[in-house]
């Protein structure tokens, strides 16, 4: 009985699955599926790796009378084989059981396509493990369940629904960028989990867009984001020749109209940050006009903040969404107060 070696050397040469990797998941699927139809105890298995030729060898133990034909041998079958052995001891036999040859095709073929599988599922995380925490573009591919189904090239992400944003349409076939947030290598493929929500995905999009924030000349400190309608990010230069704020608004606003985009409409606040906790707190309030702010406590982070009665509304937003996203960009918590 043999193994077609070609075929494994083929799969070896297109799929990237080393030959010795084949032959020992062979011979492993095909000594299970030896004893499922002839039980033997003592019964190894190998394919001779030049040739492809099966050999089968069972130990069997010399009995007068056989009781069980998969580990019992008579005596006088035994001396054919070796004419000094005596009962009681063990004898080696080469079998070629009958029909064995096509259980064997089968479970060849049922290994190759496993281990094609195994390659191919390799070969996507090898692709996509370096991808982690960065952005990549999808198109949406189709629901399943609460989560959406994103076609990235010759894998498919996951865009679970705590990872969506509301005003987003997930149209089938329409391409967005996403933040990934894990891939995993599971048993029989890649799960790769990606992100519509995350702050990070505003931070990548921006890295994306600009040189000086992607060789780290241009520095986005802090991210605060209420997915789906603002974020506001603070930005410092590490050049005194560069001002962070152009670089991330760009010629015209374009850079930041990109962005804005791609956030299919999010608003986006770029605010200078400053090592001042009192000229920070005000700069995260704009477009809010503050009069003055009082650091309570520094190590509780507690601040107040004093504006014009016609400036209140605007400090603390709608939904209260611009003193919340000053409190996350910058840490503190922010008390605004009417100054008479």
């Amino acid at each position: 009985m043999k193994i077609d070696l070609h075929v494994l050397e083929q799969l070896e040469k297109e799929k990237g699955v080393s030959l010795p990797a084949m032959i020992s998941a062979l011979e492993s699927a095909l000594l299970a599926s030896y004893k499922k139809y002839y039980p033997s105890k003592n019964v190894s298995l190998k394919i001779i790796p030049d040739t492809g030729v099966l050999e089968i060898v069972v130990k069997k133990t010399v009995v007068d009378k056989v009781n069980n034909i998969f580990d019992e041998i008579s005596l006088t079958q035994a001396r054919e084989i070796d004419p000094k052995v005596n009962i009681g001891e063990t004898i080696e036999i080469q079998v070629d059981p009958k029909n064995f040859g096509r259980i064997a095709a089968l479970t060849a073929k049922q290994v190759w396509q496993q281990k094609i599988k195994e390659a191919e599922r390799d070969a996507v995380f090898e692709e996509f493990k370096d991808r982690v925490f960065g952005v990549i573009s999808g198109k949406i591919l189709r629901p399943e369940g609460k989560n959406w189904i994103v076609q990235l090239g010759r894998a498919e992400g996951i865009l679970p629904q705590k990872e969506t944003v509301f005003q987003d349409k997930y149209n089938i076939n329409e391409r967005y960028v996403f933040y990934v947030l894990s891939v995993k290598k599971q048993k029989k493929d890649v799960e790769i989990i990606l992100s519509r929500s995350h702050p990070n995905l505003v931070k990548r999009i921006f890295e994306l867009e600009s040189a000086e924030i992607r060789s780290g000349i241009v520095e986005i400190v802090s991210i605060a984001r209420d997915p789906g309608s603002r974020t506001k990010i603070a930005v410092l230069s590490r050049d005194p020749h560069v001002d962070p704020l152009g670089v991330c608004l760009g010629i015209r606003n374009s850079r930041i109209q990109n962005v804005t985009k791609e956030l299919r409409g999010e608003k986006i606040d770029v605010i200078l940050y400053n090592p001042d906790p009192k000229i920070y707190i005000a700069s995260a309030l704009s477009p809010a006009k503050i009069k003055r702010v009082e650091i309570l406590d520094q190590v509780k982070k507690e601040s107040r903040v004093y504006v014009d009665k016609s400036q209140l509304s605007l400090a603390i937003g709608k939904d209260a969404q611009n003193v919340r996203l000053a409190h996350k960009l910058t840490g503190y918590k922010i008390d605004i107060k009417i100054e008479e």
